[in-house]
């Protein structure tokens, strides 16, 4: 009886292990046709497609990101220079018309009017950018002392404004302002080896 007994435990735990084992391979396949896995995977193939196939277009604007240039005409004058929002010299003042290639990709035509003057880190302004087309952003700054480097106007990727450009401006009715953009340039040599740190690489292949 008790050899019975022990065959059949035997038989039983043997029985209990070979089910739990097909389960677990089971369990496996079920991972492997799992949509959801499937799908990560497919976002990851083609995301990797989408950046060998556009690297090129977006070394390209990240390059272009790296300088801005602002041509306005009209009753305004001024000149002088900013590095970083931090220090300055210079003013200016009168309303113009002005075709933009500037900051956060911003392309086209506006108007701008108000007065704008620094003395090494002190400033004052109050000039407003309205009626644009394409592109630019439109506001309204104004304010004295100390410009905020965490105000909405400054946020990168979404800003009107490079709070760390390096700048040189002149205007007697006609001029231009050009600017460099340090963040710009890192992420333009940082993109040569992929890394997208400020998240612009915004030219991808499309699927449908």
């Amino acid at each position: 009886m008790k050899k019975i007994l022990a065959i059949l435990f035997i038989a039983v735990f043997t029985m209990t292990l070979s089910a739990a084992d097909n389960a677990a391979k089971n369990q496996n396949i079920d991972d492997l046709r799992n949509p959801k896995i499937e799908k990560t995977e497919e976002e990851e193939k083609q995301k990797t497609i989408s950046t060998i196939f556009c690297y090129l277009p977006n070394r390209v604007m990240d390059f272009l990101d790296m300088f801005t240039i602002d041509l306005k005409g009209g009753c305004y004058f001024g000149a002088g220079f900013h590095v970083t929002k931090y220090f300055g010299l210079g003013g200016q003042v009168g309303a113009n018309a002005g075709l933009y290639k500037d900051y956060n990709r911003q392309y086209g035509i506006a108007f701008e009017r108000g007065y704008q003057a620094q003395v090494g880190f002190l400033s004052m302004e109050d000039v407003s950018v309205t009626d644009p087309i394409g592109t630019v952003k439109e506001y309204w700054r104004h304010g004295c002392n100390f410009p905020d480097e965490n105000a909405d106007i400054y946020k990168p990727g979404t800003g009107a404004r490079d709070y760390w450009s390096v700048e040189v401006y002149a205007y007697a009715l006609v001029g231009a302002k050009v600017a460099l953009h340090p963040l710009e340039i890192a992420d333009f040599f940082a993109g040569l080896l992929t890394f997208d740190f400020q998240n612009d690489d915004n030219i991808t292949l499309k699927t449908y």
